[in-house]
């Protein structure tokens, strides 16, 4: 027999998650509903990724602090919402419709959802690790991770700045 205590208990958002959600989708794969981003900046890495990974853009319909909807840029049916939820305070992929049906005919080295927010966030480790790591080899180290995409001199200039300020404060 269930009593009000148990319902409480069940739907209680102080009681700790027994995953961590950290890395969980894998890169590979197509985005799906109900997956978890520890907050915004993760989810808009993840998505740039996947675009970037199959040659396609997006365009931002709405973004709010609680709130992320975007569609395809070239027309097709591909949409993408996902929201903060109270319960986990975690951003989950609310809505997620057809797979990319449109790829870019024309491939280009530096690809716009490659922006310095993703770079700053994969080469991060090597700032930290050497401050005056040259941009050349920071460009490489992304051409080697994004599958050949170079990204340009003044991109990755400003995501290794972005780094130091969030590394060492501004």
């Amino acid at each position: 027999m269930f009593t009000k205590d148990t319902w409480l208990n069940v739907n209680n958002p102080s009681i700790p998650l027994a995953v961590d959600v950290t890395g969980i989708w894998d890169t590979t794969k197509e985005l799906t509903k109900r997956l978890l981003f520890q907050n915004k900046e993760d989810l808009q890495i993840a998505v740039n990724h996947y675009n970037m990974m199959r040659n396609t853009y997006h365009v931002v319909v709405k973004s709010t602090i609680d709130l992320w909807k975007l569609h395809c840029k070239n027309g097709c049916e591909w949409k993408l919402r996902a929201c903060k939820r109270v319960k986990h305070g975690l951003f989950k992929i609310t809505k997620c419709e057809e797979p990319y049906t449109y790829v870019s005919a024309t491939l280009t080295q530096d690809h716009a959802m490659l922006n310095k927010k993703l770079i700053e966030h994969e080469v991060r480790d090597l700032v930290k690790a050497n401050p005056s790591i040259k941009i050349s080899v920071l460009r490489a180290s992304i051409r080697q991770k994004f599958d050949g995409f170079l990204p340009s001199y003044n991109k990755a200039w400003n995501a290794k700045q972005k780094a130091i300020a969030n590394i060492f404060g501004d």
